[in-house]
């Protein structure tokens, strides 16, 4: 799986004052019908020039300061990628002012955050964007980018691959790596000022990376930490999910009883907190464990993938996320060979690559939709990076990591005939009999998925391979191209898409969760979009425990959370649907780092949509009673 929700039934609601829904289909051809509990449509702004595919779209994440936003633009955009600043002073009326254009070989994620530093070398406002590369195989600055935005209208280029430059050998690298995420904060008083970053490009036991941005014209590395092997045993998750691992996605900054503390969403590990009152030194605290069993869809193991997270504004709570773009667990079967009976688990490639689902699985189950073959033949693909012998009939290639990218891959594999792929890990260093996901793959009408290496040996009917002589010691050979494996399975069973967890903020005990009711239910696997839960914010007002959740297919929704459990109060789903990113909740002309504010007015719900720009709505149902 990745992540997400649902009747709350599919409702047309009745749209409330502001602005009318336009028609165009800001979800693309698959979404949720249209709906509107307790939400005021306040005012939106098209960001965007045409439609784009379902699964991905031009926008990315949202963040605000004073009176403007500023929206994030993502790969599609590319080399125009960037991210624009929009005057919301009248949020009825929003105004796109400036361009903070990005490197032309990058784009900008999910880490946009602006603070305001007022250190010895700078004062003013600091936009935060955190990149990733157009085309990895071309030169890009990696990092960070750092823009001056103290005039909105006019933003000024700081510091461009600002980020981690040293091997773990001490050496420099030609770059800084690849950033998914990133959050500035500042201690002292405002005299010092950090960012947070995940380094896509260094193990696990060094991607929590803090730099100092006191003079952001000259930031400087602090410290470098992270969770390996040693730190974060193997857990069942890790087996499961389109990105079956543990590793640093997100990040929270937050004072909690007195310390700073930084809340770290950790993938297949759950959530960690740092305390970071020394960013040269951070220590850790405590982190959370999934359960074996999912509490909502009873799957054993669950998935795990911890996304993003956000504390309460009392800081007694934490409404984490959990990303999840497939709703179906593959399972295969060894029908023949030395190793017949085994079952193994493949991890689907992400969409918008072709699904194995129980309606359409490649070989055995049930079948639904159309005859299922009993089992299919699997022949051995090499490292599949250049052009194969045709398939010999229907059949299933197997490959091996590396060398190529898995777009190349598939595209082999497609082109030779054969149904569909499985790729194993290869025998390099941490690689081995790790789980994997597989990006990047524009062949969409092959399913793809991704096995530990011990999974494709036994595929292809080789005994003796023992996990613990990988990646040094001795294992068979593997067999020339072409060679004839076992004949498998490979069907897929419904186990829901990403939701919400509620955990206590002094524990991280897991004590609730949010389901939309599309999320639970097999019809809305396919044809509705992407019913994952995305990220979360909660309302600054202190003690009052409202939390605004973006989804990709299923909307907006306000949920209240506490010792009760998540009871939904509101949603919006506009005509043509929506494919929701970023959420924000923001006070206009207030700094939103500064929390809990003492306010009687509600909040702007700021998101962005993928397909079509900015969103501002406003919650107008009943508000919990402050939490004592």
């Amino acid at each position: 799986m990745h992540k997400l929700f649902l009747p709350l039934a599919a409702v047309l609601g009745v749209l409330v004052g502001g602005v009318g829904a336009a028609g165009a289909q800001h979800g693309g051809p698959e979404h949720l019908p249209p709906a509107n509990v307790n939400m005021q449509l306040v005012g939106k702004l098209r960001l965007t020039t045409g439609a784009s595919d379902v699964r991905s779209g031009p926008i990315a994440d949202v963040t605000a300061f004073g009176n403007y936003a500023y929206v994030n633009h993502w790969a599609s955009e590319c080399p125009n990628a960037g991210a624009s600043v929009v005057d919301i002073s009248d949020p009825a009326n929003p105004v796109k002012v400036a361009y903070a254009a990005s490197h032309p070989n990058q784009y900008y994620t999910e880490g946009a955050h602006v603070i305001h530093l007022n250190t010895p070398s700078f004062t003013g406002e600091l936009l935060i964007e955190s990149t990733e590369p157009c085309d990895a195989s071309k030169e890009f600055p990696g990092g960070l980018d750092l823009w001056d935005v103290t005039n909105p209208r006019s933003p000024t280029l700081l510091g461009r691959g600002v980020g981690d430059v040293t091997n773990p050998d001490g050496s420099r690298k030609e770059r800084a790596g690849q950033l998914h995420s990133a959050q500035g904060f500042t201690l002292e008083n405002g005299r010092r000022a950090y960012v947070v970053i995940t380094d896509l490009e260094e193990p696990t036991s060094r991607e929590v990376d803090i730099l100092d941005i006191t003079n952001p014209r000259a930031p400087v590395q602090v410290s470098e930490t992270g969770f390996g092997a040693a730190d974060l045993p193997a857990s069942p998750q890790s087996a499961f999910g389109n990105d079956p691992r543990p590793y640093h996605h997100d990040m929270q900054f937050e004072i909690v009883d007195g310390r700073p503390t930084v809340l770290l969403s950790y993938w297949d590990a759950g959530w960690i907190l740092l305390d970071v009152s020394d960013p040269a030194r951070p220590r850790y605290m405590r982190d959370s464990d999934f359960p074996a069993t999912d509490p909502v869809f009873g799957t054993t193991p669950g998935e795990g993938n911890a996304h993003q997270a956000f504390w309460s504004s009392n800081t007694k709570w934490i409404v984490a996320t959990s990303e999840d773009f497939s709703p179906f667990r593959l399972v295969g079967k060894i029908q023949s060979g030395p190793f017949a009976g085994d079952t193994f688990n493949p991890n689907q490639a992400s969409v918008p690559v072709k699904q194995i689902t129980p309606f359409e699985p490649v070989a055995g189950g049930s079948g639904r939709g159309r005859p299922a073959r009993d089992q299919l033949p699997t022949y051995y693909a090499g490292l599949a990076c250049d052009p194969l012998p045709p398939a010999p009939g229907p059949a299933i290639a197997i490959a091996q990591r590396g060398t190529c990218t898995f777009a190349v891959k598939a595209a082999n594999i497609a082109a030779a005939g054969y149904v569909a792929g499985i790729v194993f890990n290869s025998a390099a260093a941490g690689n081995c009999d790790a789980g994997f996901g597989m990006g990047g793959i524009t062949q969409r009408g092959l399913p793809m998925s991704s096995v530990p290496r011990s999974v494709g040996f036994r595929i292809l009917g080789i005994p003796g391979y023992n996990p613990a002589n990988c990646p040094s010691g001795a294992n068979p050979a593997l067999p020339a191209v072409g060679t004839k494996g076992a004949d498998v399975e490979l069907d897929a069973f419904f186990d829901g898409w990403g939701y919400v967890h509620l955990l206590e903020g002094s524990t991280l005990r897991e004590t609730a969760q949010y389901v939309v009711p599309e999320a639970r239910d097999e019809k809305f696997s396919i044809g509705s979009g992407i019913l994952s839960v995305h990220e979360v914010k909660t309302d600054p007002r202190p003690n009052l425990n409202l939390a605004y959740i973006s989804y990709y297919g299923a909307g907006a929704r306000v949920v209240q959370f506490g010792r009760n459990g998540f009871q939904e109060l509101g949603r919006f789903i506009d005509v043509g649907g929506n494919h929701f990113w970023g959420t924000f909740p923001h006070y206009l002309g207030t700094d939103p780092n500064v929390r809990p504010v003492q306010r009687s007015d509600r909040p702007l719900f700021l998101l962005s949509d993928r397909h079509y720009g900015l969103y501002i709505l406003r919650y107008t149902g009943p508000e919990p009673a402050p939490e004592p």
